[in-house]
């Protein structure tokens, strides 16, 4: 569809040029799989987790939570991104 195609052709464009794509607003793992196929390597979205409170993004990141190393949807990103 028409924001398929859009969406490719802005990943293709940056990658052009060397540069990372980052989509936001990821909900499902089609869109991830579709997004990865098109070469976007960093994502972001509802698929991951919901929205959080800033003083948890710190922990988030710095350890890995087990409340959000163990959604399925991180499993999968995870296990995913390492092949």
């Amino acid at each position: 569809d028409e924001s398929r195609r859009l969406a490719r052709a802005i990943v293709r464009f940056a990658v052009s040029l060397g540069k990372t794509t980052t989509a936001e607003g990821v909900e499902t793992r089609e869109q991830l799989d579709i997004l990865r196929a098109d070469a976007c390597v960093e994502v972001q979205g509802f698929h991951f987790s919901p929205p959080v409170q800033s003083e948890k993004v710190a922990q988030m990141i710095g350890g890995r939570t087990p409340a959000v190393a163990e959604r399925p949807a991180v499993r999968r990103a995870m296990a995913g991104a390492a092949s």
